[in-house]
């Protein structure tokens, strides 16, 4: 059977809910380097003698909008990585790994199983095609007569 638990322990790991984290040290650590590279900026503008408030101004907006669209970016590319994930994991889920023989030969061969469309190999020692057909049946839950408990061996 094909070892879906470990995604599956890490998605929930994931989805648990999120930390409490303070954001004024990152809104601060942003709104410095903003001022420093729009400082930048408008320091060379100084040195050359023209207005400093349009460039600061400008420069001060050009990143903002840069930062928007990078994070819309890296927005999409998450949401782009979690679809395929679940894909992966739909997939992974209808499949399990069965151990069958040759109908011709009996040399047994471990199969993957997909629940959703016909399962056929090609065996390796014959040669022959070979279909795997899955039969479902239901059973009634029993509980034991003896519980482990009460055994003692003495």
């Amino acid at each position: 059977m094909i070892n879906t638990s470990s995604k599956l322990s890490s998605l929930m790991e994931d989805n648990a809910a999120p930390k409490e984290e303070n954001p004024y040290p990152k809104i601060a650590k942003s709104i410095f380097y903003t001022a420093v590279i729009s400082g930048a900026i408008t320091g060379i503008f100084i040195i050359g003698g023209i207005n400093w408030f349009i460039p600061f101004c400008v420069s001060v907006i050009v990143q903002i909008i840069g930062w928007t669209l990078w994070h819309s970016f890296l927005d999409f590319l998450t949401a782009k990585h979690v679809t395929e994930m679940d894909t992966q994991l739909a997939l992974d889920y209808t499949k399990h790994l069965c151990i069958t023989p040759c109908a011709k030969c009996k040399k047994t061969v471990k199969m993957p199983i997909n629940l959703n469309e016909p399962s056929t190999f090609k065996c390796e020692k014959c040669g022959e095609k070979n279909r795997i057909y899955v039969s479902i049946e239901t059973v009634l839950v029993t509980d034991p007569l003896i519980e482990k408990s009460k055994v003692s061996i003495t």
